[in-house]
Order: C-alpha cells, then structure tokens, then sequence
C-alpha cells in the first residue's frame, strides 16, 4: 500500500538525479540496500559510491590505514596513555 511521505526540495532533487528512470521507490529501497550492505565500513563504498578508486588503490588505502590505527595504538600503550 502506498504510503505519503514529505522530504526537502533538496532532497527531491538528490533523489530526482539518483533515480535515472526508475521510481523513486525503487530508488529510496536500492540505498537502503546499499546502507545495510555497507554500514560497517567498507571499502566498496568508496567504489560504488563515488567511483573513486580502482580495487587495487583502495586495498591499498584500507592496509595504510590499519597500519596507521595500529601505530597509534603503540605509541599510545607505549607512552603510558589509555
């Protein structure tokens, strides 16, 4: 059953660029599936996003920034820090 729903003109008009002939529907539910799919970090959102990054830059990317969360955590255990 359908149901009203009332967002911002902005809004409308992200939606409007993002829908490219399907309905809004059909477009709303597709990010919903995106977000559930990718809420927990996930490198594939920069890729199917924004296009951004080939696979191999952004594996690369994901293992600099572990290697640099882990650093931190080092010197912070290392310094007496918590």
């Amino acid at each position: 059953m359908p149901k009203v729903i009332t967002i911002s003109d902005d809004v409308y008009d992200k939606l409007s660029k993002l829908k490219k002939g399907r309905s809004f529907s059909e477009t709303i539910n597709e990010l919903i599936e995106f977000y559930n799919k990718n809420r927990k970090g996930n490198k594939d959102v920069l890729l199917q996003m924004f296009g951004i990054l080939n696979e191999e830059e952004a594996t690369e990317m994901a293992s600099e920034t572990l290697n640099i969360r882990k650093s931190f955590r080092f010197r912070a255990v290392e310094n007496g820090d918590t």
